[in-house]
């Protein structure tokens, strides 16, 4: 008779059969093989998924860069494609973090009750309300990625239990927050400020986390599949691409010191949502001014990224250039305020380390060029070879509406 963890066990196989028969006998159950590109985003982003950055706000971050994915459709395809790499994740981790098992499934069951209510609400929105939420979720997001590296995160405490009250906020917050997944806001940041805040260990929060994902996103996933609100090629690159990542983090890497990519997730992740605000705002202008003033504003949204890029670019290689400073023996690496004024600002035998400031102030000054370069090249690709998903719709519904005439044969009828 298996305990009470082998009966989870179960019940998490059981969910995953059915997760599998609803996605390939739904609707979208052709979907086509997927690109590289899909199966490196899948791999990459589970990867860091399974070390503690969350998978939902990067996938997100690049969907809306390269524009893989309509936007009305990117909740749906985060939580049907990244569902197998994180069922994978709720057995490892279930196995390996020894929680308190009436607390691990109660706050599992109020999260894919939240999912589900979630998930509904969110299939049916219009493209704008769905841009504007993401947008604030990713916002959410990048500034729980800023509080962890800042350490304003709660410290929590060293319980692997809840009981009493304790417990019933715990379920109370797993709801809200199971219904906030489905939007795209990821549940690793405020699942782990539940539990801290609540006194628990914050190593709690993995088997937490991804047992509750593990059986909510296929929840939620049933019905965006149902209601046909996901791209079937993206979220099966996603699955297929994400599997081998999460074995390769927990299985061989384990541990990484993921500061400063939580900083690149934070700007990328900022970026998207300033896009996701953009869209659904120029949407709501071209709404208001009529189909005549389209064309004209989203060429204004597209002239002012040419703009925006290259400085994202010099941010994100400026930051990486200083991430990879040179260091010192018994001293380390310089803080940011020395490396910027070149050493300027030293005195006394402090001024031994002016050529090494200098040297760090270059890494990131050639950082900044070539991550501007980086950007300029992705927004030649971008423009050049990534056509927009709403665009090719357009074209395939003009194509539909007005075919072209072939030319008859000679002899033939005219």
């Amino acid at each position: 008779m298996p305990n009470a963890r082998g009966m989870l066990f179960i019940a998490l196989g059981v969910v995953t059969v059915a997760y599998a028969w609803i996605w390939f006998t739904g609707k979208g159950r052709a979907p086509g093989v997927p690109s590289l590109a899909e199966l490196a985003i899948g791999c990459i982003t589970n990867f860091f998924d399974t070390l503690g950055i969350g998978s939902f706000a990067p996938t997100t971050a690049i969907f809306k860069f390269f524009r893989l994915v309509p936007d009305e459709k990117i909740p749906g395809t985060l939580n049907v494609g990244h569902t197998p790499p994180t069922i994978l994740e709720a057995f490892l981790f279930i196995a390996i973090v020894q929680v308190d098992m009436l607390t691990l499934v109660s706050l599992i069951g109020a999260a894919i009750l939240g999912a589900w209510f979630g998930a509904g609400i969110v299939a049916g929105w219009s493209r704008r309300r769905v841009q504007i939420g993401m947008g604030i979720a990713l916002l959410v997001a990048a500034s729980l990625f800023v509080m962890t590296n800042l350490k304003l995160m709660p410290g929590g405490g060293q319980s692997m239990i809840l009981e009493n009250w304790k417990l019933g906020v715990g379920i109370a917050g797993s709801l809200f927050l199971g219904a906030l997944m489905t939007l795209g806001i990821g549940l690793y940041g405020p699942c782990m400020i539940l539990v801290s805040l609540l006194g628990m260990d914050p190593k709690a929060a993995f088997p937490i986390m991804m047992g509750s994902c593990a059986f909510l996103m296929p929840v939620a996933s049933a019905r965006f599949i149902r209601m046909d609100s996901y791209s079937p090629r993206a979220s099966l690159g996603l699955a297929l691409g994400g599997l081998p990542g999460v074995l390769v983090a927990a299985l061989i890497v384990k541990s990484l010191n993921l500061t400063a990519v939580r900083w690149l997730v934070v700007i990328a992740v900022t970026y998207a949502a300033a896009t996701m605000l953009r869209s659904a705002m120029l949407e709501w202008k071209a709404a208001r001014l009529g189909d005549s003033a389209v064309g004209a504003t989203l060429m204004h949204d597209d002239s002012s990224n040419r703009f925006l890029l290259p400085v994202i670019g010099v941010l994100v290689g400026g930051l990486i250039g200083f991430l990879l400073r040179p260091s010192i023996p018994l001293v380390g690496r310089l803080p940011l305020d020395i490396v910027l004024l070149r050493g300027t600002n030293l005195r006394g035998a402090d001024q031994l380390l002016v050529p090494t400031a200098e040297e760090s102030f270059d890494y990131m000054l050639v950082g900044a060029i070539v991550g501007s370069l980086v950007a300029l090249a992705a927004r030649y690709v971008k423009s050049n070879y990534v056509r927009p998903p709403a665009a090719a719709q357009s074209s395939s519904t003009t194509s539909a509406s007005h075919p072209t005439r072939e030319p008859s044969e000679p002899g033939g009828p005219t």
